[in-house]
């Protein structure tokens, strides 16, 4: 499995992006696993694995997700939703006396 730290480079709608963070994209599609037997024989067992991309990024206030939406469907985008209405609660905190900072709940992953 490789994991790619730095900047992450994209277009959409003509306009270049950048997000700052991580990346990880599986080359392969099968896990092995040892299997040991009741008699002590060893063998394997493959398991398939779909490949998918994950990204951890620092997004910036001012980045402009709406052009993302657009692209979101279904449950991605009821996910995305309640995280967006999570950061507007976390940027409405108010932090002036941290003894008594209510932070907001996030939301279920």
């Amino acid at each position: 499995m490789s994991r790619i730290a730095g900047t992450c480079y994209f277009k959409i709608d003509g306009q270049q992006l950048s997000l700052t963070g991580g990346i990880e994209v599986p080359m392969n599609t099968k896990i092995n696993d040892d299997v040991i037997g009741m008699a002590g024989d060893v063998d394997r067992k493959e398991t398939h694995r779909a490949p998918y991309v994950k990204g951890t990024f620092k997004v910036p206030k001012d980045f402009p997700v709406n052009k993302v939406i657009g692209r979101l469907k279904g449950d991605d985008l009821t996910s995305y939703n309640l995280w967006v209405d999570y950061l507007d609660a976390l940027w409405a905190v108010d932090v002036s006396n941290p003894a008594e900072i209510l932070w907001p709940e996030q939301p279920a992953v």
